[in-house]
């Protein structure tokens, strides 16, 4: 969150006895000071308070020498052709060994790092664009039954960061959400939102979705000792949930999802927002993006106060990702027509004629 009234601060105190205390007059000036000497700029701002973090994956906020670690507790396995992890049973002669088998083989943990995250992706033959969207695929299995600890890392990490609130962006029960339309004839492209949004199927997965979440916290809380007389900092990190609806799916599948979403708001106040997620440039989320977002908009009449969440993924986009026809309108669609509040990334601003 941005700052603007810095000088207006009464004292910025930075704690542990680690770094300076500096008055709130003195707070621009020693930045300025310390702007050309790394260390000390580094020690400035990590201390300094920051308010909040209003746009955090948190599948993307984990590191991967974690995820090598819950693969390796877990008994999962790795395939070395296309660094993912795999269930088990893993067969080393196959390529696919068990990942506690070579957790400690610094040539393939480090060849595991480059392939599920963007560290070093300049170096070889592929876009960041393209390699921060196969990252998913590559570690997702290994976050299966860790949302608590993934949840326990980045609000230590938060705490740590001096951070007092994060957004988190999750999918948690949206793959039974994707189901929906499996069981219930009544899922379909020109369906009356209003009725699909209290049918039972619905009603009973948005309790399970919320009692899934008290589970994460309760393992997150655990883990952090927030319940002992020793709690981690990352205990006094508020954390609240934007609910993720993945675009690249069929329609059906995407409104179950978004309705989801929209319940979850209304149902549990830990639930703030609701946003889109997957390549914006991608052939369905293309083909579908004004219709996405004609629904968000419906449901945001049917629905005013979770309205209030709306914060989408729009206008990350630029030449070369798509045809100039598709520049230049998916950000005033998502906030005309979709009412979103807030918008992350937003490149494609550029393109728009007004």
């Amino acid at each position: 969150m941005r700052n603007t009234t810095l000088p207006a601060l009464t004292l910025v105190l930075i704690g542990c006895n680690t770094g300076p205390v500096i008055a709130s007059d003195g707070a621009a000036a020693y930045m300025e000071s310390v702007r050309d000497n790394p260390p000390a700029l580094r020690n400035f701002l990590y201390h300094f308070p920051k308010g909040g973090e209003l746009h955090n994956h948190i599948d993307g906020a984990i590191y991967v020498e974690t995820f090598i670690e819950w693969a390796a507790e877990d008994g999962k396995c790795v395939d070395l052709a296309s660094n993912r992890y795999v269930a088990p049973p893993c067969e080393a002669e196959a390529g696919r060994p068990s990942v506690e088998s070579i957790r400690y083989n610094a040539d393939i943990v480090n060849r595991l790092i480059d392939a599920q995250s963007v560290r070093n992706y300049e170096r070889r033959g592929v876009s960041g664009h393209n390699q921060f969207f196969s990252t998913f695929g590559r570690f997702r299995l290994a976050t299966g039954g860790r949302e608590g600890d993934m949840l326990a890392r980045v609000a230590a990490r938060a705490a740590r960061h001096n951070m007092m609130y994060l957004e988190l962006l999750q999918s948690w029960a949206m793959g039974q959400a994707m189901q929906l339309p499996g069981r219930d004839d009544r899922f379909q492209e020109d369906a009356s939102l209003s009725e699909l949004l209290t049918n039972d199927n619905l009603d009973q997965l948005v309790q399970e979705a919320i009692a899934q979440t008290d589970r994460i916290e309760a393992r997150k809380n655990e883990l952090l000792g927030c319940d002992t007389d020793t709690p981690d900092p990352g205990c006094n990190v508020t954390i609240r949930y934007l609910a993720q609806v993945i675009r690249s799916f069929p329609r059906k599948q995407v409104m179950a999802m978004t309705l989801l979403g929209f319940r979850l708001i209304d149902a549990d106040p830990r639930y703030v927002g609701i946003n889109y997620v997957a390549p914006e440039d991608g052939p369905v989320a293309i083909r579908d993006y004004k219709w996405h977002m004609k629904m968000i908009g419906a449901l945001a009449d049917l629905m005013p106060e979770a309205a209030e969440g709306i914060t989408l993924h729009s206008g990350e986009l630029a030449l070369g990702l798509v045809t100039p026809e598709n520049l230049g309108w998916h950000i005033r669609e998502a906030i005309e027509v979709a009412q979103a509040k807030r918008i992350g990334h937003g490149t494609d601003i550029a393109h728009d004629p007004e």
